[in-house]
């Protein structure tokens, strides 16, 4: 804020200064072109002859601009936000003191100083922590309130040890444009590392301020001035317009630069998101399988040698036990390592390995498949899917006593079906559930389907079908 302000008085006091200089002075006629340029450049002298006088609109121009701003980005609750608009309140209440009003008296008084001193650098300071805290959220408060306080004691000390209130302004200047070019660097280098060209044209602009600032206070220590001391003289139409955009432009661009932080951090935030809901899908799909293999191929085994260690097994029980656990394992690894693989070619594959193994007991394996429409299968689905019609051949195998099992599957618009049924003896009577049925209903549920057990179509041997909805057959892309 202060380098507007700086803006505005370099205007109105080059306003003033209507005649050109009598004096033969070689150095103060050059001083005078020089000045006279300048003051050209900035109040826009010759734009307009419509002159009023500007530090009290200065003033609530900046408050409303402040307010504006802390209501526009109201909902991002960041404290940048805060930061900047208390900024812009902070010079416009500078501004608003420096107003013909408040008197000379109060402006060399040593309250006045510290008062008008600490609004200048403060607001400056302010600026610094927003930027700070817009581009690091996590930029350390400790830094602020240490610079605050090294601060504030120059603020209180200077008025009591330099020897006139010029000097003063000279170092509250001094200090406000290395807080800007500060300001600056981190913006600008905000903008290269997040190719954000918003932020490095804020940088640019204000860059351009503070270096108009650093001339114009020159300009008025060359000829004697205080840079700082209140604007008594009219301002042209052109100066307060150029101040009046420049406060408006500044306050657009922290805006926009606010606004596409946000953006860069909710797609942060979403993207962390993305990535844990992978990483808890890979925990997920990692112990499902061991548990799959836990369920399967470790009770298995396990059997299997309680056996062996018990004697209550011969030489063609373990051979048919490690057969299973060997299809088991066939079964998980085949289906896991194929993604995006339909129902029709898993059955298949497991067509393939299975039935040597049924037709050496003299049975008759009939498969029954119409899949052609089915879409792919996520590779976890298919492989509960096999389970439960693994799980279901074995049963069949060793205790329905059937000359015929057939496996079937089909497609419709309501769904999967898929089924292993058996001319067996069929079901026990009264019908005993064990661990491996309990099993296969629990995979069903976890599919979002069904599970039926009952007598065959013909009243003889059992049915096994599992019922799956239509969109358990739909692989993620």
């Amino acid at each position: 804020m202060s380098v507007n302000r700086i803006l505005a008085v370099g205007a109105a006091a080059h306003v003033a200064r209507a005649q050109r200089p009598t004096s033969t002075n070689p150095s103060q006629k050059s001083r005078y072109y020089c000045d006279s340029s300048f003051g050209w450049y900035f109040s826009g002298h010759y734009l307009s002859p419509l002159v009023i006088e500007s530090n009290l609109l200065f003033g609530l121009w900046n408050l409303l601009l402040a307010l504006v701003t802390l209501g526009i980005l109201w909902n991002a609750r960041d404290r940048a936000v805060y930061c900047w608009s208390l900024s812009g309140a902070l010079g416009g209440l500078y501004l608003c003191l420096s107003a013909p009003w408040a008197g000379a008296a109060f402006y060399l008084s040593t309250p006045g100083q510290w008062l008008l001193s600490g609004l200048v650098i403060g607001g400056a300071l302010l600026k610094v922590v927003a930027i700070g805290v817009l581009t690091n959220h996590d930029w350390p408060e400790k830094v602020y309130w240490r610079s605050a306080a090294a601060l504030g004691g120059v603020i209180l000390a200077a008025p009591l040890l330099l020897p006139e209130r010029r000097w003063v302004s000279v170092l509250t200047l001094a200090l406000t444009i290395v807080l800007m070019v500060l300001f600056v660097i981190r913006a600008y280098a905000f903008g290269r590392r997040l190719q954000l060209n918003n932020a490095k044209f804020f940088a640019l602009l204000i860059g351009l301020q503070t270096a108009l600032a650093f001339f114009g206070a020159l300009a008025f220590l060359l000829d004697g001035g205080d840079p700082l001391m209140p604007n008594r003289e009219p301002q042209t139409f052109g100066g307060m317009l150029l101040f009046l955009t420049l406060g408006l432009l500044n306050n657009a661009m922290f805006i926009a630069l606010v606004l596409d932080v946000n953006v860069l951090r909710v797609n942060s935030i979403q993207q962390q998101l993305l990535q844990a809901t992978a990483e808890q899908s890979r925990q997920a799909e990692r112990e499902r399988m061991l548990a799959d293999m836990h369920d399967g191929l470790g009770s298995q085994l396990a059997t299997a040698r309680l056996k062996v260690e018990r004697g209550h097994i011969t030489q063609a029980e373990v051979a048919e036990l490690l057969r299973e656990c060997m299809a088991d394992l066939h079964l998980m690894v085949d289906t896991l390592s194929h993604k995006g693989t339909s129902l029709a070619e898993a059955l298949v594959d497991y067509r393939f390995r299975t039935e040597r193994r049924v037709t050496e007991r003299g049975l008759v394996l009939d498969w029954q498949v119409a899949l052609d429409a089915a879409p792919a299968m996520p590779a976890t689905t298919l492989l509960q899917v096999l389970r439960i019609v693994q799980e279901s051949l074995n049963n069949a195998l060793k205790y329905s006593r059937a000359a015929r099992i057939t496996i079937g599957a089909r497609y419709s618009r309501a769904g999967y079906e898929v089924w292993v049924e058996d001319n067996g003896v069929g079901l026990p009577d009264p019908p005993s559930e064990g661990r491996g049925l309990a099993n296969m209903r629990r995979r069903a549920r976890d599919l979002g389907g069904s599970l039926r057990v009952e007598r065959g179509a013909l009243g003889v041997g059992t049915l096994v079908a599992l019922s799956l909805p239509l969109t358990t057959g739909v692989a993620p892309a």
